[in-house]
């Protein structure tokens, strides 16, 4: 039983630390294109608009690439959230009630409708719709995209910033975003002793009232 245990806990740890790995490669992918943003702009013309589509599109060839490693018909899963995405992008530029917007995202919503539709009735769903309506794992799953998202904007911004508007190169733009991962790594651990002592819920309001107030500072 102890050989067994210890076994258990080997491959627990073993998992764990394989996770933190392919978390930190997908992040360092992230930024590296990120980092490369202007340069690839200036280099094929794009426009600082059409440059974000340069990292929605990893981003999204690597989700639906996951996706599809799961179960083949994620398909409909990567082509709904770009139509969504592309809806909401060039809204701006179409216009909220242009054909074009409206079909994108009408488009989208159907394949998403897909999606769940075949994974509802699926005898081995790649996501269980029942767990979602929990709400321990809804609301901490939202907090997760919406941190993401606000994530994304920021290296995306703050990229164009540092090497279009200070004159930067990519490396020392790669240096200046140092200092918010040395502060994570640093924060990581304190962060799982205040949950510890404030509970999920005060920590992640604490978490994101301060992310809150660096970006409006």
């Amino acid at each position: 039983m102890v050989a067994e245990g210890g076994g258990s806990a080997g491959r627990k740890t073993f998992a764990l630390v394989l996770l933190c790995c392919a978390s930190l490669v997908a992040v360092l992918d992230v930024t590296i294109v990120a980092i490369a943003l202007p340069s690839v702009r200036r280099e094929l013309g794009f426009s600082g608009g059409d440059a974000q589509w340069i990292l929605t599109g990893y981003a999204l060839s690597f989700g639906g690439l996951l996706l599809f490693m799961g179960r083949a018909g994620a398909a409909t899963a990567t082509l709904g959230i770009a139509s969504l995405i592309y809806a909401v992008s060039e809204a701006p530029k179409n216009g909220l009630a242009s054909p074009a917007t409206l079909g994108t995202a009408g488009l989208g919503a159907v394949l998403l409708g897909a999606f769940v539709a075949a994974e509802r009735y699926a005898s081995a769903p790649l996501v269980h719709l029942q767990s979602l309506y929990r709400r321990a794992v809804a609301v901490p799953n939202a907090a997760v995209v919406l941190k993401s998202m606000v994530g994304a904007a920021q290296l995306y911004v703050l990229t164009l910033y540092f090497q279009d508007a200070l004159g930067h190169t990519p490396f020392q733009a790669g240096l200046l975003f140092l200092p918010m991962t040395v502060a994570s790594v640093v924060a990581a651990p304190l962060a799982g002793r205040l949950t510890t002592k404030l509970g999920a819920r005060r920590t992640a309001a604490w978490g994101f009232a301060m992310s809150g107030r660096g970006w409006c500072w």
